[in-house]
Parts: structure tokens; sequence; C-alpha cells
């Protein structure tokens, strides 16, 4: 997960006065701006209720847990609000094999392959799972990992030997009482790219790639389903939006397989993207793009995939909120390695799972749990980056085979993260929480409005993105765009051949019918610069390394009634995405009442 957390680097933001007040922050990383003159987070007023559902949503914690020090404290992990593990340490890889011996939890046992109820691991898992389940915790699955390459996608007997270690990881979890499997196929997403390296080869069968993409992930989930039926299937990240396009095949076939055998365990798509998001509109605005994406790619695919997934597919949003680090740099941008928050260990390199400290605060906390939970059908995950919910004693490191991180100190406040879990709350505002019960539903899109129908465009030479908020603006603009249906722009797809570190500006002009204070949600795709009636009202220095997202920065001001116009400038420092969203909104992020855009003149 190292590279996640490098994807969500904090941004540099400033921003400059207009009229009375101005605020900022870098709302969607939960990290403090640093601003012109200095401000703070602005959010969204967005009001929280118990949930009238409290059992219809399950916490899952993705860790590396002991299964003994799990099968001893179950009643402790299951009062904290935990109701399942995503098990990493079991079978690691997609070469391993799940019952060789001896592993990290039964280092004492004879060395050699030991099938059955006689394995070591075995035994400790049932236990442990039996354990888990009179506590309550029913979820628990053995998480499997794409950490090393698959065999090429056309390599018959390297797949055959990847799908036997795929039934035996599903043989094992059946019969040591785990609820299914997890998998993780991030680690080697280049290779979900159809211009990766290999394919490229003079006789490579390009034209028959993504059909046997297909139907390798078919043959992954045929092979599980036969031994284990009732399997609950979770897979992360959500590789349909984050990788190319093999990575949507090999979640096509999957899906197939399942649909075939109607397979009441459901799959359960795993996103990363929102592990820093705390905003509810831009969460449930990811939400929404996702659900569309799975379901129009679905149904161009085959209607019986569509409806499989209608009836058991869900989305499960991945949190992080425990478990901090940063890299260290020398002088060249060389990175040296990990460390903690700096008012701590300072920049002495400590390895990234020293520090359990949190993202961001429990109050954000419970307000991204609270939106995760109201779009969520079934299940929400909590990422936990080492050992974040628990400290073992040295004694116990000792009796459970745990590691030093197993005894390092949690973050103090670690009961006001916990009682986000016990004391679930959603989305309390009707309006907002329409929108999110819009995609748990599978309804049409129900986006978030403010946003120009129509924006003028400009493009400028390429020029060195740090420098971007001391650059004048473009005064001509000929060319006009038009968002998608969640406010989007995207530069990539409008300008293909732009070179490197390219900018791109685009102007909108509104009314506003009275004096009145709004918000400017914004994100971006890398570095960006905002001016409104020709004063420059914020600027965001960073290289994003993810995708823009819905609302990522707020800036709050106070607008006089009249005519009004807005620019922003775009850079791109290179990657797959490069694009913008910006809008216009209240307090509540309702679109604003009194502001018209208006059309292209």
């Amino acid at each position: 997960m190292l590279e996640q957390m490098k994807r969500h680097g904090a941004a540099f933001c400033t921003v400059a006065a207009l009229g009375m007040s101005m605020l900022a922050g870098c709302a969607g990383t939960g990290k403090m701006a640093t601003a012109i003159p200095m401000g703070t987070i602005e959010t969204f007023a967005t009001p929280l209720a118990p949930d009238p559902e409290p059992e219809r949503v399950h916490n899952l914690m993705f860790g590396t847990i002991s299964p003994g020090y799990l099968a001893d404290n179950a009643d402790e992990f299951a009062a904290k609000g935990i109701d399942g593990f995503m098990m990493a340490g079991l079978m690691r890889n997609w070469d391993s094999d799940i019952w060789a011996q001896p592993t990290q939890w039964t280092p004492d046992a004879p060395k050699g392959r030991v099938g059955g109820e006689e394995n070591p691991l075995f035994q400790l898992c049932r236990r442990m799972n039996e354990q888990s389940r009179a506590a309550g915790i029913e979820y628990n699955s053995v998480k499997i990992a794409f950490y090393s390459y698959v065999p090429d996608w056309f390599d018959d007997a390297g797949w055959a030997t990847l799908v036997e270690n795929f039934r035996q990881g599903a043989i094992f979890a059946r019969d040591a009482g785990f609820a299914g499997i997890t998998l993780d196929i991030e680690y080697i997403s280049e290779i979900y790219n159809l211009d990766y390296e290999a394919y490229l080869a003079p006789e490579y069968p390009r034209d028959q790639l993504r059909e046997k993409a297909r139907q390798r992930g078919n043959e992954i989930m045929a092979a599980m389903l036969g031994e284990f039926p009732n399997m609950i299937n979770w897979q992360l990240p959500a590789g349909i939006m984050d990788y190319g396009p093999l990575a949507g095949d090999l979640f096509i076939g999957m899906v197939d397989a399942l649909a075939e055998a109607d397979a009441p365990g459901g799959f359960h798509l795993s996103p990363e993207r929102t592990y820093l998001l705390t905003e509810p509109s831009a969460i449930i605005t990811f939400a929404n793009r996702l659900d569309t994406l799975i379901r129009s790619t679905l149904r161009d695919h085959d209607r019986k995939a569509l409806d499989y997934w209608e009836r058991r597919g869900t989305i499960n949003y991945g949190l992080w909120p425990l478990g901090y680090y940063r890299g260290i740099y020398d002088e060249n941008g060389e990175l040296l390695g990990y460390s903690g928050k700096q008012a701590r260990f300072g920049n002495e390199i400590v390895g990234s799972y020293a520090d359990k400290s949190e993202n961001y605060s429990a109050e954000e906390f419970q307000r991204q749990y609270a939106t995760a939970r109201t779009v969520a059908r079934r299940f929400v995950w909590i990422y936990g980056h080492g050992p974040v919910v628990w400290q073992m004693t040295p004694e116990e490191k000792a009796r459970y085979h745990a590691s030093d991180r197993d005894t390092a100190a949690t973050v103090a406040n670690l009961d006001e993260y916990l009682d986000v879990l016990r004391n679930p709350r959603v989305l309390g505002n009707s309006w907002i929480q329409s929108s999110a019960l819009a995609v748990r539903n599978g309804d049409e899109p129900n986006g978030f409005l403010g946003y120009p129908p129509v924006w003028r465009m400009s493009a400028a030479p390429s020029i060195d993105p740090t420098s971007l908020g001391t650059v004048a603006p473009a005064t001509e603009f000929t060319r006009v765009a038009r968002p998608d249906a969640f406010g989007y722009i995207d530069l990539k797809q409008l300008y293909p051949e732009s070179g490197n570190s390219p900018v791109v500006w685009a102007k909108a002009t509104f009314e506003n019918d009275r004096p009145q204070r709004v918000f400017i949600g914004m994100g971006s795709n890398d570095d960006a610069v905002v001016y409104v009636n020709g004063k420059q009202v914020f600027h965001v220095e960073t290289e994003r390394g993810r995708p823009e997202l819905f609302d990522d920065d707020i800036i709050a001001m106070n607008l006089s009634a009249g005519r009004s116009e807005v620019v922003i400038g775009v850079a791109d420092r290179g990657g797959s995405q490069w694009g913008f969203y910006l809008r216009i909104a209240d307090g509540t992020g309702k679109q604003a009442d009194g502001i018209r855009w208006t059309t292209v003149e």
C-alpha cells in the first residue's frame, strides 16, 4: 500500500483575499492548507444522524493480524465495531501454497506441505474463526494479492498453476470457516495497459488479449466457486476505473463466472480512491461515477452479468483514518525512506509502519464514515496501515509470533475513532442523502449541481508547472467545452497532443442576483490557479499523482451582486489524468441560489 499514500500526498495551497473574506483548504485530503492570509479548511455543513438500520452495513478491517491473537481477543475486536478482517499474511501471493509449512504464524511446524485438517495454520485459523463468530465477527476473509507478475495471459500452463493455487485457497477458506476471499490486484498495474512492453512484440496476439484476460478472470472465479459456492468475493482496488482495459476485462470475466453460478456471496468491489476523502460530496460523486462505469461496462458486455451485479454486486468504500507516513528525500529528490509525524520523529527514517497516528481528525472520520455508510449497500472497509487499532505487549508479541509494529503505541485518542464504528451515523440532511441513496439503489446519476454548462477554453504553451501561480491567465478563449454529467472537464481528451507540461485556461461567467457568501468547490490534476473577476483567489501547486477529485478544494468568498467571471488554469505534470471540476455552491454543498451561469457569448 506504500504507493497509495504517495498518490495522496498533501498539496500546497495558497489563497488571496477577495472582497471581505476568503478561506480555503485541501478539503479532499483532510490536510491543512497554507493560505495567504492564513486560512482554515473549509467544508460544507453536513448534519449527521444515527443510522436507523445499524445492522445493514458491516465494518471490515484490512490488515495483518496474528490469527492466534484475534482468536484470543475476538470479543475485544467485536466491541471495537469490527465485523471482519481482510487478513493479509495467510496466502500472500498468487503463487503461494496455502498448505506450505512453516509460516510466520506457525514457525515451529516441520517444513513441507501439509494438506487438510492436520495443517497447523489451518487449525489456528479454524479456531480463530470459531471464536470470531461467537463474538459476532462473521466476515473474515483470506487476502490474496498479485504482488508479482502473473503468467503471461497466453501461458496456459502458468495459469493452470495460478488457478489451482486459488482453488486450494478457496478450500482452505471454506473448511477453516472464512466468509470468503479478498483479491488485491494493484501491485502489477502496468500489465493492465494495452501498451505494456511485452504486448508490443511483433508476434504477440494483441487482437486476442482482452478476450484472454476475461477468460483468465473467469477461470479464477469458477475454480474458487467450484469448491466454495457460497463464498463472498471482495476485490481491491477498483481496477476497472484505476487501471488499463485488461483490469476491467479481468473484472468482467469474474462477474461472468459469478453470474453463471448465480453465486449468493456476491462481488464486492473495494476502491481505494476514497481513502483520504472526507467531504461527502466528493465521496458521493466518486461513488456515482464508479457505479455508472460498472453498469455501463456490464450493460455493453452481457445482460446476465449486469443483472447479477445489480442483484448481488456492491461497492465498498475504503477509508484510511489511521497509520501515517511520509517520504524522506535527499537534496536530489531521491527517496531515502519513510518516517512518521515530524513532531515526533523529525526526519528520522523509521519505516512506514512506525506511526499509528491519524491522517485526519476523528471528526473528519465521522463525516467520511457516515457518507460511506450511507452510500454503501453492504460493507465499508478500513485500511489499517499496520496494526493501528491494537497494541500488543512484548509477551504477546512473542506468544503470537508478531512483529515490532504490533507493540508500537496506538494513537492517543483511538477511542474517538472506534466510537465512530461503534455508534454508526449516516448523513442527516435529506437532499445530500437522496444523492447517496440514488447511488446505493442504482438509480440514474444524481450529481451535485452548480457547475457551468459550458466553458470557453484556451491552450497555452508548456510551462514549468510551479510557475502557474505567477503567469498571467489567457485573454483569448476560442474553443467551447461542455462538462460531463458530474461537472468534469477532461483535458486529456480535449487536448490529446498537448506535449509535456501543458497548461489550459478555461473561462465561465455567471450572474449573481444578490450579495451572498458562496463556496467554489474545485478539484484538479495537477496544479491549478483560480481567478475571480481578475483577482487570483486560489493556487494549488502539486503533482497530484492521482485522479482529480470533486470538491477537493473549497474556497469560501463573499460575492457582490452582478456579473462575475471565473477563470481556471490547469497544468499537467504527466500521467493518465488531466482535468478539473469547478462549481459554486452554498454552505451545505447545494447549488447556490441566485447564481445563474451564462451561456457562451
